[in-house]
């Protein structure tokens, strides 16, 4: 029973702590990419949906951030992860050819 306690404790710390490193980027993020919109919606609880142009049902995805990455795990266990910077509502994230994609927060 200890030990059941015990596992349990550490994995709701352990949510709390991934949860607390993400919220800060919880919203719904927009960008434009030539005349096509891609909207990214982040929560607070590490999950989020990504809404690239032409597909109205979205992608879910959960999602970390530590020492400046953002990190993006698909449904289908697809992981990406970006150097990212997030100025107020304004969220850079850097793409491993160095170039960058900006979104605003709705």
């Amino acid at each position: 029973m200890k030990k059941l306690c015990l596992i349990l404790a550490i994995l709701v710390l352990a949510t709390s702590l991934f949860a607390c490193k993400s919220e800060n980027l919880a919203g719904t993020w927009v960008t434009t990419i030539d005349i096509y919109q891609m909207k990214l919606e982040l929560k607070s609880d590490g999950l989020g949906t990504m809404y690239p142009p032409a597909n109205s049902e979205g992608y879910n995805l959960s999602y970390k951030t530590e020492d400046g990455k953002l990190t993006l795990l698909y449904d289908d266990g697809t992981k990406f992860t970006y150097d990212y910077k997030l100025e107020g509502d304004t969220l850079t994230i850097t793409f491993e050819d160095g170039t960058e994609q900006v979104y605003t927060r709705e």
